[in-house]
C-alpha cells in the first residue's frame, strides 16, 4: 500500500470539522436532570416556602426538619429526585452567570404572581 499524503489532507479538514461540531454541541448541552423551566418552577416554591417559614417561625432560625420536610414536598411535587435536584444544582454552583440568569427569571415568576394578586 502506498502512502498518499494528498488523501490525508484532503480528509483531514473534514474530520476536524466533524470533531469541532461534535464537541461544540456537547459543550452547548448541560444534560442536566431538571430542565431550567422545571428548576424555576422549583425555586419559585422554595422562595414561597422560605418567606412562609420566615413569617411562621417569626424569623428566627428554624429547625432542620422544618426545611427538610418543605423542600421533600416540593420535590415531590415536581416530580424530582433529591439526587437529580443536587445534581442539577452542583452544575449551577460552578457557573455563577447562569444561575443568576436562572434567578432573574424566578424572581419574574414571583414578580408577576404579586402583581397579580395585587389587581384582584
Amino acid at each position: 500500500m502506498q502512502f498518499c499524503a494528498h488523501k490525508i489532507t484532503a480528509v483531514f479538514p473534514k474530520v476536524s470539522l466533524l470533531v469541532g461540531i461534535l464537541l461544540w454541541f456537547s459543550s452547548c448541552s448541560k444534560n442536566l436532570p431538571v430542565n431550567d423551566d422545571k428548576l424555576v418552577e422549583i425555586l419559585a416554591d422554595a422562595m414561597r416556602l422560605e418567606a412562609s417559614q420566615q413569617v411562621a417561625y417569626n424569623y428566627l432560625t428554624m429547625p432542620d426538619s422544618a426545611w427538610d420536610k418543605g423542600y421533600s414536598f416540593i420535590l415531590k411535587k415536581h416530580q424530582v429526585s433529591a439526587a437529580d435536584f443536587e445534581k442539577t444544582m452542583n452544575y449551577y454552583q460552578k457557573n455563577a452567570q447562569e444561575f443568576s440568569d436562572l434567578m432573574g427569571k424566578v424572581v419574574d415568576v414571583l414578580n408577576k404572581e404579586e402583581l397579580k394578586a395585587y389587581r384582584r
